[in-house]
């Protein structure tokens, strides 16, 4: 494939932060780490989950993006019969570190919001798309340092988390959806050509589901 431009995102941490990329496969986490950004993690060999479960254990800070649907990946590339998306792997999670952690996290299940939901197509036939969500700051934790200076994020397509039964880590929430909304299965937004339709037959179950949370807990056995 050509190679493509680091996201924006990229290039702005790099501005403020020395930002070090990792190998696929590594076998410890650097002591001089300061925060471990995993993004979109698809196919990580358990020699790489065990050595980013260590650094968790032994105090490290991660901050992780997984997604039911990854919009730029999915329509990247020739279709992947695997998938039914674009080249690369839509969907992506740390199923056995959250099974580990007490996360309970499930890669098929959208957030949709009516209250939230973004206009999108421009100002000639403006359509709602509740998978394309605009949180305010009622729906975000104005407790933690982390959104309590913020007063808008978007964000699109997104899943949702929540603790498992009998976990003992605590799962704080940073962003949440309102009590309009519902989950979805991420295969209905794949060439979904009029985001109106997601409408049709939708029923909010007045539940707000969790889409950013901060994660603690106490320290605990290797899950290798």
């Amino acid at each position: 494939q050509q190679p493509s431009q680091p996201w924006a995102v990229v290039q702005q941490a790099r501005q403020l932060f020395e930002v070090r990329t990792l190998p696929a496969s590594v076998l410890k986490i650097d002591d001089d780490v300061n925060v471990l950004w995993i993004v979109h993690p698809t196919m990580l060999d358990d020699t790489t989950l065990y050595a980013i479960d260590q650094f968790v254990m032994r105090g490290g800070h991660a901050l992780i993006f997984v997604d039911p649907m990854a919009e730029i990946l999915a329509s990247a590339g020739p279709p992947d019969p695997a998938s039914g998306f674009g080249g690369s792997q839509a969907s992506s999670s740390l199923d056995k570190l959250f099974a580990a952690w007490g996360v309970k996290y499930n890669t098929h299940d959208v957030v949709t919001d009516n209250k939230y939901a973004l206009s999108i197509g421009g100002r000639l036939r403006p359509t709602r798309h509740i998978g394309l969500l605009g949180l305010d700051a009622d729906a975000m934790s104005q407790q933690d340092v982390i959104t309590s200076g913020l007063s808008a994020v978007n964000v699109g397509i997104a899943g949702h988390l929540e603790l498992a039964d009998g976990a003992t880590a605590k799962l704080t929430p940073l962003l949440h959806s309102s009590a309009e909304s519902e989950l979805m299965p991420a295969d209905r937004f794949q060439f979904l050509a009029d985001p109106g339709e997601l409408l049709n037959n939708f029923t909010p179950g007045g539940k707000e589901y969790v889409i950013a949370a901060r994660l603690s807990g106490p320290d605990r056995k290797s899950t290798r």
